[in-house]
């Protein structure tokens, strides 16, 4: 059974149905907790001590657990006699997240002695702000979590119980477009130096009738940073498109936002050449606020917040980078994905979770086929000004 289907008998939305965790095992135990998708029975107090524990990074040890209350797998959050367990793990939480945070401070904080002003910049973005975030929340849930009321304990709950959906999801197309990343990643590798002139997005080149620089330029990246990054990300935005959307959804998106990515920047800024997969990105980013927007009154509160959140990160790197970021392309890809989503993405009520028409789910293999064509493209291009004597 669907998720359309699970809504549509149960009234609820699959990460609130019974259906979003399995039943408790049958093994007689009333009380116990599941550690690595093992089950262990217990008692009750000892169930209480589990659910207050967190691990060396500070996550709770404990996610799920069963009582006789359910027939199901549940969260400690939900369970009302461990509201103090859970207040007792936030602020292990919360206190392990801030010597994390001051750990890390430590360690790159020396790195700054020996880099240039550009590296400088990029440790400013990409690591001391999640750094100082991180504190400021871990400070805010040690303080606040002996505090917590019923309530608050109870949409907690509602968000652990959509972020553990999330993450049990199918990722199929996103697997196969990680896969192609990878694939042209390892060919640049070995011709590195000429890779990006020779699929790169080099305007000139387009402009004299190389058009499939245009898709081309998505598979390549700078640096094996820029790589490992854009794979993470797609690896997370793809994961949300296909639980959110279909994954049928997922290719065509990215297709159409490399496109209007690369054409944006072959427009705004005809004279650089450009590479990487981030027009792409950013028009998942786009899309997912497009799908939150209709289905506002579904998803959880911090779903489109966290997507808001998303686009300033990137605008700040895109400020603070200005002078070597393609500013047009994640503009582009941004405004791409966004108009796809809204174009795409139905926002009746009931219409969360509906199977994608037939044509849909054609033109999503037919785009999963291209971006295949594209990576082809993109080794070939690589491996014949590699091997040019």
């Amino acid at each position: 059974m669907g998720s359309a289907d699970v809504e549509a008998a149960t009234g609820q939305l699959p990460w609130d149905g019974p259906e979003a965790f399995p039943e408790k095992p049958d093994d007689g135990a009333e009380y116990g907790y599941v550690l690595s998708d093992s089950h262990h029975g217990c008692s009750r107090e000892i169930l209480e001590e589990r659910s207050a524990e967190v691990n060396a990074w500070g996550s709770p040890t404990v996610v799920r657990v069963w009582t006789p209350e359910s027939p199901y797998l549940v969260l400690p959050e939900e369970v009302p006699w461990l509201h103090d367990a859970v207040r007792k793990r936030n602020r292990r939480t919360g206190l392990r997240g801030l010597i994390w945070s001051v750990v890390f401070l430590l360690v790159f904080s020396p790195l700054l002695l020996f880099a240039d002003s550009k590296l400088f910049r990029i440790f400013l973005v990409f690591y001391y702000l999640p750094i100082f975030v991180s504190a400021a929340a871990s400070v805010r849930a040690m303080f606040k979590s002996p505090s917590l009321k019923p309530e608050e304990v109870r949409r907690e709950a509602e968000a652990s119980r959509y972020e553990a959906w999330v993450v049990t999801r199918p990722i199929t197309y996103t697997k196969w477009l990680c896969g192609f990343v990878v694939a042209a990643g390892v060919c640049q590798a070995a011709g590195l130096e000429n890779s990006i002139n020779a699929a790169g997005l080099v305007k000139d080149a387009v402009w004299r009738g190389q058009w499939w620089r245009l898709f081309t330029c998505s598979m390549l990246h700078v640096s094996f940073m820029h790589f490992w990054m854009n794979f993470l990300a797609l690896r997370g935005l793809g994961r949300l498109v296909e639980a959110h959307a279909s994954r049928w959804h997922l290719p065509v998106v990215f297709l159409v936002s490399v496109l209007t990515g690369s054409l944006a920047s072959l427009l705004l800024l005809p004279s650089t050449t450009s590479a990487g997969a981030s027009g792409g990105l950013m028009g998942l980013i786009g899309f997912l606020g497009a799908a939150g927007y209709r289905h506002r009154e579904h998803l959880p509160r911090s779903f489109l917040r966290g997507i808001l959140l998303n686009v300033l990160f990137v605008g700040l790197i895109g400020v603070v980078g200005f002078d070597f970021i393609d500013n047009a392309a994640h503009a582009g890809g941004l405004l791409g994905g966004a108009a796809t989503g809204l174009v795409l993405v139905r926002g009746r009520a009931g219409a969360y979770g509906s199977e994608p028409p037939r044509w849909l789910r054609r033109a999503g293999v037919a785009a999963l086929s291209l971006l295949l064509l594209v990576t082809a493209t993109t080794i070939w291009a690589i491996l014949k000004t590699t091997i040019r004597p």
